[in-house]
């Protein structure tokens, strides 16, 4: 699945109050907002794990330690959960913000390279080799804009 996932009303508005505090979380440190944040994000993951909507893939990017090439012991999850103490913590977290906002619009990908991606997927006799092969080019485009960006904006301060 690419792009957002359906939300209902009531998770919509969750959803908008931790992802203005996540925006917001760098430049403004309102210990408020991000206790009220941290309150939605743990209903709204609640409310979406409850109706299964998160799409299993994504989940697994969480869950599954073989998605996480910086330590193969342990998944993000059981790192994060082993840190936290608690699920209900962890759900708080304004760190795993980054991963419920993830969990409901899927990856942060320019739309071209998303769509791109998803048409060499789709076939049947998908070459597991071009995916790869495009997954890094495309990465390493990915990277050279956003250093680019960051230079430029360093340069403008």
């Amino acid at each position: 699945m690419i792009g957002q996932i359906e939300l209902t009303d009531s998770e919509t508005a969750l959803y908008a109050q931790v992802s203005e505090a996540e925006r917001l979380l760098g430049t403004d440190h309102d210990y408020q907002r991000v206790q009220l944040a941290g309150v939605a994000s743990r209903e709204l993951i609640q409310l979406l794990m409850q109706r299964h909507a998160i799409p299993e893939q994504r989940l697994r990017y969480f869950a599954d330690k073989a998605y996480n090439p910086s330590d193969a012991r342990a998944s993000k999850r059981e790192r994060f959960l082993r840190n936290a103490g608690s699920a209900d913590a962890m759900y708080e977290h304004p760190h795993f913000w980054k991963y419920l906002l993830y969990f409901i619009n899927g990856a942060d990908l320019p739309r071209p390279v998303a769509l791109a991606f998803a048409e060499i997927a789709k076939n049947e006799m998908r070459d597991w080799d071009a995916l790869s092969k495009y997954a890094r080019k495309a990465t390493g485009l990915f990277q050279a804009i956003q250093g680019a960006r960051q230079r430029n904006s360093s340069n403008l301060r």
